[in-house]
C-alpha cells in the first residue's frame, strides 16, 4: 500500500551523508548533522500517512522509526520522484530542511484540496517539498537537477501544462557551511531558552 507521504532519503552512513559539507567540518559533524537532521524529519511525518523511499541499502532499521519503507528506484531524481507519484504518492518531502515543521507539511495537504501542485520553496533555488493531487511526470523532465534552477524550471512547466500551482513559505535546507553555520546558531538559541 502506497502512503500519502513520502520522504525521500538515503542511507545513514558514514562517509557517505552530507560528503561535500563533510570535507568542510569534518565527517563526523556531517554525519551527526544527517542523522539528527533525518530523524527530526520522520518525527514530523510520523504524524501523518507516510513511507520511507530510501537510497542505498538498509543495514540497520532502526534509524526508520518502525515506518514502512521501500526502495527508490535507480535514476536521476526527477525519473525517482516520478515514479513514487506514480503509485499514488500525494506530497513528497527531503530530510534536510531544519526549520519545516507539521504545520507545513500539513498545508501542503489542505494546499492540495484546491490546486494541482504545491512547492515548498528553498532559498538556493530549488524545493524541499513537492505535492500533487494526481501525478504530473512532466513536472519531473527537463529539469537540472540540483542546480538553482529546480524551483523556476518547475514552475515554467507548471505554466506550459496549465496546472494550478501553490507555493508555500519559503525555507532553507542544509547543504553548505553556512548553512551549517546558521543552523547550530538556531540549535544553541533554542538550547537557551
Amino acid at each position: 500500500m502506497t502512503r500519502d507521504l513520502a520522504v525521500f532519503t538515503r542511507v545513514p552512513e558514514y562517509g557517505k551523508v552530507k560528503t561535500r559539507l563533510g570535507e568542510v567540518i569534518g565527517r563526523n559533524a556531517a554525519f551527526t548533522c544527517y542523522s539528527y537532521l533525518l530523524s527530526r524529519t520522520l518525527a514530523i511525518a510520523e504524524k501523518f500517512d507516510c513511507e520511507v523511499w530510501v537510497e542505498g541499502t538498509v543495514r540497520d532499521e532502526e534509524f526508520l522509526r518502525g515506518l514502512p519503507w521501500r526502495n527508490q528506484i535507480t535514476g536521476n531524481l526527477g525519473s525517482r520522484m516520478g515514479h513514487a507519484m506514480g503509485t499514488g504518492v500525494k506530497v513528497i518531502i527531503g530530510g534536510d530542511c531544519p526549520v519545516f515543521d507539521e504545520t507545513y507539511l500539513r498545508s501542503a495537504f489542505d494546499t492540495l484540496k484546491s490546486r494541482d501542485v504545491v512547492l515548498g520553496p528553498v532559498e538556493d533555488g530549488g524545493y524541499f517539498l513537492i505535492g500533487m493531487n494526481r501525478p504530473h511526470p512532466v513536472l519531473f523532465k527537463d529539469i537540472c537537477w540540483g542546480s538553482s534552477e529546480v524551483l523556476a524550471q518547475t514552475l515554467s512547466q507548471t505554466q506550459a501544462h496549465d496546472l494550478s500551482v501553490a507555493q508555500l513559505p519559503t525555507l532553507w535546507d542544509l547543504d553548505d557551511e553556512s548553512d551549517y553555520i546558521r543552523w547550530q546558531a538556531i540549535r544553541a538559541s533554542d538550547a537557551s531558552r
